[in-house]
């Protein structure tokens, strides 16, 4: 009978610690079952691309609405199917080669601006991906799977490449802006100096019909000379009426090409302002830039650092001081 409840005690002492043993792995359980619904949480809700590809024939483990995006495959049924078999288009463009390098040399690879084709409606789409892959190894460090990440980059490219065009005709219409402003500035210097001869040729005209009235003798001679710079003065009147047609045509294309220009830096996708003088007055500014300054239009003819004082001993004022003194483009990421 002693033994018997000896046995007892031992027996449910052992069913105890088989309970509790039974509860922590219970709670185990759920906490990794409740980590593993966060981790899909954040698979799904994630802005990237996440896929879980496995095998030589990279079956389709997982995939976040991201990538199905990206891919072109809608929500169509892909989960455990081969990824060629789900989208064939992907044969020989750079995404699935790189996966197939990855899965044979099991060392990761990282491709930037990767042209990509996916699916539409109607069509192929044209995308832009950087696509990062990180192979899974196992125990004899072979590929057993690939962790796919890609970022659609498409909407950077095109910004970028629009900003770069806008760079160029913005080069292009700066550089008309100068020859027209040399250009005028010849020809007013030749206009002065017209009206000067003019001036000079009237001055003489004057002279003489003045001497033409005082020497009766000479009067013929005097009214002669006074004809001669009369014709003179009238081919100088024909060069001046020349000059300023030339100089109003340059006039009206200045204001057509200042025009062009503002459309331009208004419409640029990227920040831009037009300073001017070693004062450095604002002359044109689009929204980006004041968005980015927090200013509004008001800023505009007035001095950029009597405006925002704050710039001052600052990088990116320092390079603008520096631009205008040299002459020479400055550039600095890490100040935009």
């Amino acid at each position: 009978s002693k033994q018997l409840a000896e046995a007892n005690r031992d027996f449910a002492l052992a069913n105890q610690e088989l309970n509790d043993t039974n509860d922590q792995l219970t709670a185990a359980y759920h906490k990794l079952a409740d980590t593993e619904n966060r981790m899909q949480e954040l698979i799904s809700s994630t802005p990237v691309g996440l896929a879980f590809l496995k095998g030589p024939e990279m079956t389709v483990e997982t995939a976040n609405p991201e990538m199905k995006k990206i891919l072109g495959i809608g929500n169509g049924v892909f989960v455990g199917q081969p990824l060629l078999e789900v989208f064939p288009m992907l044969n020989g463009q750079v995404f699935y080669e790189q996966l197939e390098k990855v899965y044979e040399s099991s060392a990761p690879s990282v491709v930037e601006s990767a042209v990509f084709y996916s699916n539409a409606e109607t069509s192929l789409e044209k995308k832009y991906l950087n696509i990062y892959l990180t192979p899974l190894l196992d125990s004899e460090d072979h590929t057993e799977a690939i962790i796919v990440t890609i970022l659609d980059i498409t909407h950077k490219v095109i910004a970028g490449r629009a900003l770069q065009a806008s760079e160029t005709t913005l080069q292009k219409y700066s550089e008309e802006l100068n020859a027209f402003s040399e250009e005028f500035t010849t020809l007013n210097d030749q206009l002065q100096k017209a009206n000067q001869r003019i001036e000079y040729l009237d001055s003489r005209l004057r002279s003489e019909h003045e001497k033409a009235v005082v020497k009766d003798g000479k009067h013929s001679e005097a009214l002669t000379k006074a004809d001669l710079l009369n014709s003179s003065l009238r081919n100088e009147d024909r060069d001046v009426v020349v000059l300023n047609d030339t100089i109003s045509d340059l006039n009206q294309k200045i204001s057509d090409s200042k025009t062009s220009f503002g459309n331009l830096i208004s419409q640029a996708p990227a920040a831009i302002m037009l300073l001017k003088g070693d004062d450095f007055v604002v002359s044109m500014v689009n929204k980006a830039m004041l968005e980015i300054i927090g200013k509004d239009e008001s800023i505009i003819g007035k001095r950029l650092f009597d405006e925002m004082p704050e710039l001052r001993g600052q990088r990116a004022a320092d390079m603008l001081i520096e631009t205008y003194q040299t002459g020479i483009s400055k550039g600095d990421h890490s100040n935009l």
